[in-house]
């Protein structure tokens, strides 16, 4: 194993755009960039149709965590970069599964490969064959089978042009639109989480959701702000750098006064 991983992201539905396909693409990698902006020596590049990130094996967690809360991602994979050798690639996938082994006797597992590179040599199904067969040599008579309908663990090789990676993970995303490629939207929030839940769907297909609240200062409205809260976290989390929360606080006297109610902690614009 390396001090280095490779994160390999991906997405879906950008990649059925047309003549405006990189405008999605820089959006997202600009949103990438936004949340793992406080992570050191972080490469990015964009083979075609994928978003690889260099970064160290220490802060690959982190990565992890922030990518999960990022629209317009499918999925993402942590791996190692290997050299374009059936030998290597071979080590590194046993490498890979001898920790899965001894945490679950009677392992089922498969090999996947994803050979975009058409100029490498093998094929992807005699790639498969020929790194299963090493895992199967390697492992000699530990309760080890091949299942490619239900597999526990799913090696899967990247053959891109110009990197090899391989790995063992699959971490689904949020999936959608990246934020900021469909314009802007007002979320009227209330004190349930169907609201939230809504702008949280806005959000997912692009937009960028600033929020308004409208309290009359009763006592249920400190109920209704602790559940906003999920939509103010989830906000912060995605480090969108537009996101506005309104609080509008109305009193009924002689005329209707509307005033902007401070909360401490919350991301909030005047009127």
């Amino acid at each position: 194993m390396t001090e280095a991983c490779a994160l390999l992201i991906r997405y879906d539905e950008i990649g059925l755009k047309g003549k405006n396909r990189n405008f999605f693409e820089n959006c997202l990698l600009a949103n990438i960039k936004r949340a793992l902006s406080g992570i050191g020596g972080t490469e990015f590049s964009m083979p075609r149709g994928r978003i690889l990130l260099n970064v160290g094996t220490k802060d690959a967690e982190e990565c992890a965590r922030q990518l999960k809360r990022i629209p317009g991602i499918a999925s993402f994979s942590i791996g190692f970069k290997v050299k374009r050798d059936m030998d290597e690639i071979s080590s590194l996938a046993i490498d890979l599964l001898k920790p899965r082994l001894k945490e679950n006797q009677g392992l089922k597992f498969c090999v996947r490969t994803q050979r975009s590179d058409k100029s490498f040599p093998k094929t992807s199904p005699e790639i498969n064959q020929e790194v299963g067969a090493a895992i199967m040599q390697a492992f000699g008579d530990a309760e080890l089978t091949v299942s490619m309908k239900k597999p526990d663990c799913m090696l899967e090789v990247e053959i891109g042009h110009g990197e090899t990676i391989v790995f063992d993970n699959r971490v689904e995303g949020i999936g959608g639109l990246p934020v900021g490629s469909a314009g802007e939207v007002l979320a009227l929030l209330s004190g349930g989480i169907d609201s939230p839940v809504a702008a949280f769907m806005t959000v997912r297909r692009g937009c960028r959701a600033h929020s308004i609240f409208l309290t009359t200062g009763r006592i249920w409205d400190v109920e209704a702000l602790t559940r906003l809260s999920v939509w103010q976290k989830f906000s912060i989390a995605i480090r969108e750098k537009a996101f506005c929360m309104w609080f509008l606080s109305r009193t009924f006297r002689r005329r209707s006064v509307i005033t902007v109610r401070p909360v401490t902690g919350w991301s909030y614009t005047g009127v």
